[in-house]
């Protein structure tokens, strides 16, 4: 994976982590504008644009995105997703318990 991205509905760029330098965050704006204001990512979650992936896996109003330009495994890449996922709102959960 190249990067890992955390957009909103409306398509603009949350957060943004580059693994590798392969890919600009430029391609990834790009994606946003063209893909995700559009709302097509939901039609094809698995896209090939000019030689990058994206996989983007929607969670309520958040759009989880991988990119790659290599063959990497689409499942591995949501799997990563689900994990990250929980491992934060465990984070979360429990910094609001020690404020309480």
């Amino acid at each position: 994976i190249s990067s890992v991205v955390f957009i909103n509905i409306k398509g603009e760029i949350l957060i943004y982590r580059a693994f590798k330098d392969d890919i600009t965050r430029a391609e990834v704006t790009h994606y946003c504008s063209q893909i995700v204001a559009t709302k097509e990512y939901r039609d094809n979650p698995i896209l090939n644009l000019n030689g990058v992936s994206y996989i983007a896996v929607p969670y309520k109003d958040l759009i989880f995105l991988a990119t790659t330009k290599t063959n990497v495994n689409a499942a591995m890449a949501i799997q990563f997703r689900i994990l990250l996922y929980s491992s934060v709102r465990h984070i979360v959960k429990d910094k609001s318990r020690r404020m309480t």
